[in-house]
C-alpha cells in the first residue's frame, strides 16, 4: 500500500475529500471514508494527498482585496512555497478579487526577488559577522607565532610600512621558500597509506587594485631570492659559453645541443614552454616557481595558444601532486618524471568571484592558499633613521640567508614525529568528514585538499628552523609545527569558503559594499540615504535595486557592527559607516 491509513486525500475531478482507512484486495486502490460518511473504493491515481501546510498556504478565505493579496504572496514566498503551488495560488487569488492572472504574477514575481535580495543580504551580513571573528582570530596568528623569532622579526621588520597581517606576510615569504625546495623533498604524512605531499605552495594574495600586494611580493618573494636568481643567470650564461667554446671547429650536424637554460623563477609561461622548461629543471633537481603579480592573466592565458583545447589546467593540478609528463610532439617531444612546482602572485576580489562563480569542479582553487590583505591604511615614516636602516638590511640579509640555506638543502622526505603524526591523522579525518558533508561542491574540494596543504605550510615552516639553525637536518616535524600550519590553512580557508558561499548565494554583497563604500565616502562623515545612493547606482543596478533593498542594507551592516542607522524627521532611514569592511 503506497498511501498510509488516516492519509486525508481529496478526489482530482469531483473534488470532495475524505481518509484512508484500508488497503483494498486490487493493488493500486484503497477504501476511503469520505466526509459524508461514505465508504468508498478509489483508485490511488485518482487521488491526491492533502497536506496540511500546503493547505494553509492556499486558503485564500481571509483575502478580499489587492493588500492582502501582497501580504498573502509575501507570507508564501517566505514560507519557501514551490513554484507549482504557487501558480495554483496565483490562479485562485486572481480569481477571489477580480483581477488578471497576469497582475497576480507580477507582484509574484516582485515579490520572490524582494526575498531573494532579502536573504542574500542577511546571508552576506552573517559573513561579514564571521569575518570580523576570523579576522581577530587572525591577529593572533602572528609571524612570531608561525615562525623563527629572527625569521620573524626580520618579516616584521620588512613588512613595517605595509597593510598586512600576520598570515599575508608570512604566506610569501613561505611560498617563495617552498620555490627553492630540490625535487623530491617531500614530507610524509602516514607512510603506510603512502600518503605524501611535496613541498610546494600555489599561495595568492587577494587586494583591491592599489591595496600595495606588489610592494610586499617584492620585499618578501622577489628580494631574498634575487641573489639566487642572478647566480642561476650567470651560471646558464657560462654554460652558454661552454657550449660555444666546445662546437668551435665542428660542422653544425656534429655540434651537441645546446644547454637549456634553467631558472628558479618563471613569470610567464605556455604549457609546452613550462613543459620543456620542466624536463630542463629535472635534469638538475631543481624546483621552480611560478611568480607572477597578477594571477588573473595567468588563469585567463589557459590554452590560448590552443584555441581552448589544450591542457594548460590539467597540467596545473598535476604539478601541485608532483606529476610528471611524457609527451610525443612532431617536434621536441617532452619527458619529466617528476616536478616541484609552486606559484605566487596576487588577484582582485571581483575577478577572483568570477573565476569561482562556476564552481571548481576540477580542484583547482581548493590547490590555492588565497591570503586576503587587510583593509588598512598605513602611514610611511616622516623620517628614517640610520638604526632603522640598518634594522631593514639586517632583516633583507636575515630572509636572503634562510632561502640561501634552504636552496642548498638535499632532497629528502620528512617524516611527522609520534605526536604530530596522531594530530594530523585527526585532522586528516575530520577534513574528510567535512568534505563529505559539504553541499557545495567547491567547499568538499577544499576540505578534501586541506590536509595536504597543512602538510606542505608544515614541511615548509619545518626547513625554515632547520635553515635558521634551530634543528637538526635530520629532525622530525613537530606537534608545535603541525598545530601552527592547520591554525594557518584553517584561517584561510575560512576565508575561502566565505568566497564560496557568497558566489553560491548570490546577490548580496555587492549592494551592501556598494551602501557602505558610499557611506565612508559620504562629505564630513553625514550618514547617507537611499536618494545619496540611488544617485550612485549604476543603470542595471536601478532595474532591481530599491529603496527597501537599500535600507535592508543598511539595517543588516548596521546589525554586522560596521555602522549605525539613524532615523530621520520623516522616518527615513539613513546610514553612517564606523568601520571599514573586511
Amino acid at each position: 500500500m503506497s498511501i498510509p491509513s488516516g492519509t486525508r486525500i481529496r478526489r482530482r475531478i469531483e473534488g470532495d475529500e475524505g481518509v484512508v482507512t484500508k488497503p483494498n484486495s486490487t493493488p493500486g486502490f484503497v477504501y476511503v471514508r469520505m466526509d459524508g460518511g461514505l465508504q468508498k473504493s478509489l483508485a490511488e491515481a485518482q487521488i491526491d494527498i492533502i497536506n496540511p501546510e500546503i493547505e494553509d498556504l492556499l486558503d485564500i478565505s481571509d483575502v478580499e482585496c489587492l493588500d492582502e493579496v501582497k501580504n498573502k504572496l509575501r507570507y508564501v514566498i517566505n514560507e519557501g512555497i514551490g513554484k507549482t503551488d504557487l501558480t495554483t495560488l496565483i490562479i485562485k487569488l486572481a480569481c477571489e478579487v477580480g483581477e488578471t492572472q497576469y497582475s497576480i504574477q507580477r507582484i509574484a514575481e516582485a515579490l520572490v526577488k524582494e526575498s531573494q535580495q532579502r536573504l542574500a543580504i542577511t546571508n552576506e551580513a552573517e559573513k561579514l559577522k564571521l569575518e570580523a571573528k576570523r579576522q581577530n582570530y587572525g591577529d593572533d596568528i602572528t609571524a612570531n607565532a608561525l615562525l623563527p623569532f629572527y625569521v620573524a622579526k626580520a618579516i616584521t621588520a620588512r613588512t613595517r610600512y605595509l597593510p598586512t597581517d600576520g598570515p599575508s606576510a608570512v604566506v610569501p615569504f613561505l611560498t617563495a621558500v617552498a620555490g627553492l625546495t630540490k625535487i623530491g623533498t617531500m614530507v610524509e604524512g602516514s607512510k603506510v597509506a603512502n600518503y605524501r605531499v611535496p613541498t610546494n605552495i600555489f599561495g595568492c594574495t587577494v587586494s583591491q587594485s592599489g591595496g600595495k600586494k606588489t610592494p610586499g611580493a617584492k620585499l618578501l618573494v622577489e628580494y631574498p631570492t634575487k641573489a639566487l636568481v642572478v647566480d642561476m643567470a650567470k651560471a646558464n650564461e657560462q654554460e652558454q659559453l661552454q657550449w660555444k667554446e666546445s662546437c668551435r671547429g665542428l660542422k653544425k650536424t656534429e655540434q651537441p645541443p645546446p644547454p637549456f637554460p634553467k631558472h628558479l623563477q618563471v613569470n610567464d609561461y605556455t604549457g609546452e614552454a613550462l613543459a620543456a622548461q620542466l624536463q630542463a629543471q629535472e635534469s638538475k633537481g631543481l624546483g621552480l616557481l611560478i611568480y607572477r603579480d597578477e594571477l588573473s592573466g595567468l588563469f585567463g592565458g589557459f590554452d590560448k595558444y590552443s584555441n581552448g583545447k589544450g591542457n594548460d589546467e590539467q597540467q596545473m593540478l598535476e604539478l601541485f601532486d608532483g606529476g610528471g609528463l611524457s609527451s610525443i610532439r612532431i617536434v621536441g617531444n617532452r619527458h619529466y618524471s617528476r616536478s616541484q612546482v609552486s606559484i605566487y602572485g596576487s588577484i582582485q576580489p571581483e575577478l577572483l568571484r568570477e573565476l569561482v562563480a562556476n564552481g571548481d569542479a576540477s580542484g583547482l582553487w581548493a590547490r590555492f592558499l588565497f591570503v586576503p590583505l587587510p583593509r588598512k591604511a598605513v602611514s610611511l615614516p616622516l623620517t628614517t633613521t640610520p638604526v632603522e636602516v640598518e634594522e631593514m638590511e639586517a632583516a633583507a640579509a636575515k630572509l636572503a640567508e634562510i632561502c640561501d640555506a634552504v636552496y642548498k638543502m638535499p632532497a629528502r622526505t620528512y617524516e611527522l614525529d609520534e605526536h604530530a603524526s596522531k594530530i594530523f591523522v585527526d585532522y586528516e579525518l575530520k577534513e574528510q568528514k567535512e568534505a563529505i558533508k559539504a553541499s557545495i561542491g567547491a567547499v568538499s574540494a577544499l576540505h578534501g585538499k586541506s590536509a595536504g596543504k597543512v602538510l606542505r605550510v608544515a614541511g615548509v615552516l619545518h626547513l625554515i628552523e632547520i635553515a635558521d639553525g634551530g634543528l637538526a637536518s635530520n629532525g622530525k616535524i613537530s606537534s608545535s609545527t603541525i598545530n601552527k600550519a592547520i591554525y594557518l590553512v584553517g584561517h584561510l580557508n575560512d576565508w575561502a569558503l566565505s568566497l564560496h558561499s557568497g558566489v553560491a548565494t548570490g546577490g548580496g554583497s555587492e549592494l551592501m559594499r556598494t551602501v557602505h563604500k558610499l557611506a565612508e565616502q559620504a562629505q564630513y562623515g553625514q550618514p547617507i540615504r537611499w536618494k545619496e545612493v540611488q544617485n550612485q547606482l549604476t543603470k542595471a543596478q536601478r532595474k532591481d535595486v530599491d529603496s527597501e533593498a537599500v535600507n535592508e542594507a543598511m539595517r543588516a551592516l548596521a546589525s554586522a557592527g560596521y555602522g549605525v542607522i539613524e532615523m530621520g524627521q520623516r522616518g527615513g532611514t539613513s546610514y553612517k559607516a564606523t568601520a571599514p569592511l573586511p
